[in-house]
């Protein structure tokens, strides 16, 4: 049996057929009506009354980074994190130097900690002995070259093709009403 999915055409009749459901269990929002009617009992309606506009309840006690208490003052929170790499710190961290036809070809002299090439053929292992596939990006650690990350087999997985979208009749079988 082939795979299924459902598509725009299957979303928008199950939607419809929720819409009609929820539409027969749910109450309708009122026009004028929210939070602030006095829908619920007076003792609570009295109490919120009480409360003045803005009013924050909430105060903030304590805010640590790593274990380390941050000063608070007043409302404000001051965060140091000058001990953290931003963004900018780390977008060199690699650089693409190119493809090489196979890893026995990388270079071995002038070569830089972050230095990335893309290898073409399989052969040779890296330094932690892993072997080298075709696709393969390694860089260079300062003690030899590290595999970064290669290609993964997807052969397993459902291709389009494969599947086909439920019909209609189909989403009936599987549309819960809520009764």
């Amino acid at each position: 049996m082939a795979a299924q999915y459902v598509d725009k055409a299957g979303l928008t009749y199950f939607k419809g057929k929720q819409d009609a459901q929820n539409e027969a269990t749910y109450v309708k929002k009122v026009a004028g009506k929210g939070l602030s009617t006095n829908d619920f009992d007076d003792d609570s309606q009295t109490k919120l009354s009480g409360v003045a506009a803005g009013a924050q309840v909430n105060v903030v006690e304590s805010v640590e980074v790593d274990g380390t208490a941050q000063t608070i003052s007043g409302k404000k929170v001051t965060l140091d994190l000058s001990a953290y790499a931003k963004k900018t710190d780390v977008a060199s961290a690699l650089t693409y130097k190119g493809s090489v036809a196979a890893f026995s070809s990388l270079p071995v002299a002038d070569v830089n900690v972050g230095d990335m090439y893309n290898i073409q053929a399989a052969g040779g292992t890296d330094a932690n002995g892993t072997a080298v596939k075709a696709g393969d990006n390694v860089a260079y650690t300062g003690d030899g070259w590290d595999i970064m990350a290669g290609t993964t087999d997807l052969s397993a997985y459902a291709l389009k093709t494969d599947t086909t979208a439920l019909s209609n009749a189909e989403i009936d079988t599987l549309f819960v009403s809520g009764e």
